[in-house]
């Protein structure tokens, strides 16, 4: 009898916690805004300077910065988003460390 009053709560605590990882809502079909950057007109910002340039290269989305602590971004064309998730895969392909990714 003593075994089956600790199974009880073991189970109710294990069935819990599924039900936390359960999704809940709606999910959307689709996402709002993505872009692989396989084509080069898909909107996003570019320039180029002496100091840095910005622009599509090899369907990816490529930042060169030719100076220390310099700081550039770009813009997607699509401006209208509100309260997004966003995922970013970056890699720095330069061989320097000391360097910063991120999201604004």
């Amino acid at each position: 009898m003593r075994n089956k009053i600790v199974v009880i709560p073991i189970l109710l605590l294990a069935l819990a916690a599924l039900a936390c990882n359960l999704p809940g809502g709606t999910a959307a079909t689709s996402a709002l805004f993505k872009d692989d950057f396989a084509k080069s007109d898909s909107g996003w910002s570019t320039f180029s300077s002496t100091n840095a340039s910005v622009g599509y290269a090899g369907g990816e989305y490529v930042m060169t910065i030719a100076r220390d602590k310099w700081f550039v971004w770009g813009n997607p064309g699509e401006t209208t988003l509100s309260n997004v998730h966003v995922e970013v895969i970056a890699k720095n392909t330069s061989g320097v460390g000391d360097l910063s990714f991120g999201i604004m």
